[in-house]
């Protein structure tokens, strides 16, 4: 059960600053882009989804979905002070820009000799967030505190951990080798969590051949997932097309004769 924002009224943890920048700026190129003067989407978002002991990032344009692990500092949710049992993550979301003003405004250092870093409070309710200086290890801006509106909580919003939790299963399903077939430019928007976590990719074929895609993570605290084109007759057969010339060029089949 989630508990969206009608459900509960707000709620306070804090988070490492290094861990929620990279998870920031990992997920929100999956966000849909905005575009000024339409009508907000539920894609065009950055949903943020405080569980037990993570906070989760996530985004999605409906071709690719990304989702980033945050560590909930121990003792800091307010929560746990106000209910007994589990009733489910409290949810918010952002917009894109939102995001990036985050990122602006609170700027990092890496962690000090003593392994010590800098720690944000995040104060939410339904209608806004409130991000303040935690730990007072970042004298520059010490004792700062940004709040920013959230847009309206979307009801028609994915459920992303449970398309992404199905995606990872069917991955270790079969090993068999599946074409990813997509453009450039979705494939490199999980570069931003390769450069942000400095940590390599891996892509794991998973769905049957009808609907096949590819899961991707990136170290202990990012995944993703980029849905693969269809194979109609026409693409399927230009792509058929293309991958002999391949084979043709490194002597794997002989040329074709002209008729």
């Amino acid at each position: 059960m989630t508990e969206t924002p009608d459900a509960m009224t707000d709620c306070s943890i804090r988070v490492p600053l290094p861990a929620l920048r990279q998870a920031l700026k990992a997920v929100l190129p999956h966000a849909e882009p905005t575009k000024v003067g339409d009508e907000v989407t539920a894609f065009q978002r950055v949903r943020l989804s405080a569980d037990k002991s993570e906070l989760f990032v996530m985004a999605t344009s409906g071709a690719t979905s990304a989702l980033a692990a945050v560590p909930i500092e121990t003792g800091s949710d307010s929560r746990a002070e106000r209910f007994a049992a589990w009733d489910g993550p409290f949810e918010i979301d952002l917009s894109p820009s939102t995001v990036r003003r985050i990122r602006q405004v609170f700027p990092c250092r890496e962690a000090n000799a003593d392994g010590e870093y800098d720690v944000v409070q995040l104060d939410m309710t339904p209608d806004a967030i409130m991000i303040s200086d935690a730990s007072g290890l970042f004298v520059e801006i010490l004792g700062q505190a940004l709040r920013v509106s959230c847009l309206p909580y979307s009801s028609d919003y994915p459920n992303l951990r449970d398309a992404l939790a199905r995606a990872l299963g069917a991955a270790g399903e079969s090993q068999t080798a599946k074409p990813l077939v997509s453009t450039g430019g979705m494939f490199a928007l999980f570069n931003h969590a390769a450069t942000a976590y400095r940590m390599p990719l891996t892509y794991e074929g998973t769905g049957p051949k009808e609907s096949r895609g590819f899961i991707v993570w990136c170290g202990p605290s990012f995944i993703g997932h980029v849905s693969s084109q269809h194979n109609d007759d026409n693409s399927l057969a230009k792509r058929d097309a293309y991958r002999r010339r391949h084979m043709e060029r490194l002597g794997l089949q002989p040329a074709l004769e002209l008729v």
